[in-house]
């Protein structure tokens, strides 16, 4: 599954230095992948350090599939500029719950993400541990 996140340093002792927390659940990269371009991985620019950066990812899986503990592995694909985020709205959007996992499908083709504020709101809602905005790829996380 597609999605766009925001890296940040890790301020917390641990292995990932790079981390997000966009999709209110911790998100690492995979350490299996390999940047084709060493210049294009997240957190090597100037201004990472104080602002973090948007990067559409591919979410490999869920470590702990239903609970807020555990986090997202993930692959960067390409970095995303801010003016080229597209805000989703109610209505723009499918909206599917698989075990605790909220998964919003817009209808159509952008770089869209959700506000946090909304994205809290769903979660408090539906019950939910983590809001993703699918941007493309299957939907295989969450599901027992």
């Amino acid at each position: 599954m597609l999605t766009i996140i925001k890296f940040h340093l890790n301020t917390d002792k641990g292995p990932n230095t790079i981390i997000s927390r966009t999709l209110l659940k911790t998100a690492v990269i995979d350490r299996q992948w390999k940047p084709e371009d060493e210049n294009n991985i997240p957190g090597v620019t100037e201004q990472f350090e104080s602002d973090g950066e948007l990067w559409k990812v591919k979410v490999l899986r869920d470590t702990a599939s239903g609970r807020v503990a555990g986090c997202f592995i993930v692959q960067p694909i390409c970095k995303v500029e801010p003016d080229e985020i597209v805000h989703l709205i109610p209505g723009l959007y499918e909206t599917e719950n698989y075990n605790g996992l909220v998964v919003l499908t817009p209808n159509k083709a952008a770089n869209w993400m959700l506000p946090l504020e909304n994205k809290k709101l769903i979660a408090q809602t539906q019950k939910a541990y983590a809001v993703i905005v699918r941007l493309g790829g299957r939907t295989n996380l969450g599901r027992s």
